[in-house]
């Protein structure tokens, strides 16, 4: 993020939200390596099933954080979600394009940046019925 700030701070404000669960375990070196000793989080919880299925656990708690904070500052020009957080960006873009889960009155961004993102999580259900 520190070259985009650095050609784009004279035109755009910069935000950053943390994600709401502490951290399970430590991140990459690389990451430790530029922010060491720091509290670490984590957008969902990532846990394999007996079955091998995947659950996301707490992405409905933080995809509505970040919803209630788009309406609540918003709207925004874009999003740029790293890691988790590109996963996290992807459903809100999803369901920002679709009208979905707290989208269906209007938009809150333009546009996503996704960096180093992991697979798409499940959408849950009661979205796509």
């Amino acid at each position: 993020m520190s070259a985009m700030r650095y050609h784009t701070s004279s035109c755009l404000d910069y935000i950053y939200i943390d994600a709401p669960y502490p951290a399970e375990g430590l991140p990459d070196e690389g990451i430790q390596l530029f922010y060491p000793n720091e509290d670490y989080y984590e957008w969902y919880l990532r846990r394999e099933r007996e079955d091998r299925s995947i659950d996301y656990h707490g992405i409905e708690k933080s995809t509505d954080m970040v919803i209630d904070y788009l309406w609540s500052h918003g709207p925004f020009d874009g999003i740029v979600g790293f890691s988790q957080g590109a996963s996290l960006a992807s459903r809100l873009a999803y369901l920002q394009q679709n009208k979905l889960l707290g989208f269906e009155s209007g938009d809150l961004f333009r546009f996503v940046i996704l960096i180093g993102g992991q697979e798409a999580m499940d959408i849950p259900k009661e979205v796509t019925q």
